[in-house]
């Protein structure tokens, strides 16, 4: 049963309490052998979950090694040892203290598998204890947990790029094991260093096992799915970039939602994957996925529901590329889709002046968009600096009195030029219809 004394050195040892843990451990020595029932934990273990005041933290835990030796391979009820806790807070000098102590303690598992360098690898800044870990036992880089399959490469790859690439060192043959941890069945180190944009830890992989871009998770998604879906960090470019050239046919490889790393890159509004993606791999463009959707109407639906900087510049990225017609079909469905919510129709429609003033149409391709579209006359410079034809397929399109008074216009421009015998630059003329067209701010 737990007394009042072993209560009171617990707490005094989480909280680095150098002068009272002392005074308890000089009335009663036995004190540091006792364990906390509730979790199984020795005062030591205390000592190691917390990383302030680290020099009474390192005294506290010889006082208590010299007391009771045999507790550096105490485990709890997790079975963690001390050193696990060190490990995984980054308590450096509180590591190497514990594995002089015991050196086996590094090799000792919790009931889970994970040795101390699981538990380093997996922390933020944690390069410092990996190393340390890795120097006193290179061959614990290749473990791998009981129960998901982890190596500490792959907890690293997540979470440390520095960790990381210590790691990839002592075990290069980490880079394809394959995690098998709820919805990451099947990553691999790589997928977690493209997902989180490390692009250095990336490339090094590469070097080792260029083959690691083509192995896909137990969705089928590849490194560059993941790097396409969630890269917004700056790193995440010279990743992509990595992996395209790496392997170019990933560019067209669907999972099993029938997803291209463009699609996941348009489902997200990831501008900067799409235009690095179209650059490398401009057929994607027309790969639909289970559902028969493109990326452009993924994008454009993208954008209805979340209209901002990013998702406008993933549609309008798109609105340029591949097959006018497709776009124009996909509009028209985004449209249809949309038609009784205003918001979203009117970004639809938003984009579809867009792609009017951006891409030259034929006749039928004009017949599949609505034949009301709103702001339409805002696209009528352009197309009337490109196309006549097209400039007059649009003024059909226009209402009755916008028609008008755009005619009225031209006729006195008309009048204008035939009276000072002066013909108006296209330029100017351009210039002069942009100005008629544009919405009267009062």
């Amino acid at each position: 049963m737990e007394t009042r004394e072993q209560r009171a050195l617990h707490r005094h040892a989480a909280k680095a309490d150098l002068a009272r843990v002392r005074r308890q451990l000089e009335r009663n020595p036995s004190l540091a052998a006792t364990v906390d029932p509730t979790d199984m934990r020795t005062a030591l273990h205390r000592v190691a979950r917390d990383t302030s005041m680290p020099t009474s933290r390192q005294a506290i835990a010889a006082m208590l090694l010299a007391a009771a030796p045999q507790i550096v391979s105490a485990v709890d009820a997790r079975g963690c040892t001390a050193l696990h806790y060190a490990a995984a807070y980054g308590s450096v000098e509180l590591v190497r203290q514990l594995m002089a102590a015991a050196p086996a303690a590094i090799t000792l598992a919790d009931v889970r598998g994970n040795l101390p360098l699981h538990f380093a690898a997996a922390r933020t800044g944690g390069a410092a204890t990996v190393a340390a870990l890795l120097a006193a036992a290179p061959w614990t880089a290749m473990a791998t947990t009981t129960n998901w399959n982890l190596t500490p490469l792959f907890e690293a790859a997540g979470a440390d790029e520095e960790s990381a690439l210590l790691l990839l060192a002592a075990d290069p043959a980490a880079v394809t094991v394959r995690a098998a941890l709820s919805f990451r069945v099947g990553w691999t180190a790589l997928t977690q260093a493209a997902r989180s944009g490390h692009a250095r830890l990336v490339a090094a992989i590469l070097e080792v096992a260029p083959h690691a871009a083509l192995i896909g998770d137990g969705n089928n998604d590849l490194p560059l799915h993941w790097a396409s879906q969630h890269g917004f960090k700056p790193g995440h470019a010279v990743v992509r970039r990595l992996l395209i050239a790496a392997a170019p046919e990933t560019c067209f490889m669907r999972d099993r939602d029938g997803d291209t790393p463009l699609m996941c890159a348009a489902l997200q509004g990831n501008a900067g994957a799409i235009e690095q993606l179209l650059a490398a791999a401009p057929a994607a463009m027309a790969i639909a996925n289970n559902q028969g959707k493109l990326p452009i109407l993924a994008a454009v639906h993208r954008y209805a529901r979340q209209p901002d900087t990013q998702t406008l510049e993933s549609a309008r990225h798109l609105l340029g590329a591949g097959d006018a017609a497709e776009v124009a079909a996909a509009l028209r469905r985004a449209a249809d889709d949309w038609d009784t919510f205003e918001g979203p129709t009117a970004a639809v429609q938003q984009l579809m002046v867009e792609f009017v003033a951006l891409r030259a149409l034929t006749a039928e391709q004009w017949a599949m968009l609505p034949a009301d579209l709103p702001g339409l006359e805002a696209a009528l410079p352009t197309v009337l600096a490109r196309s006549e034809a097209e400039a007059a397929i649009l003024m059909a399109r226009l209402p009755a009195e916008k028609r008008a008074f755009l005619r009225a216009a031209m006729l006195s421009l008309a009048r204008l030029q035939r009276i000072t015998q002066l013909s108006i630059p296209a330029p100017a003329l351009q210039h002069i219809v942009s100005l008629a067209v544009q919405p009267d701010e009062h």
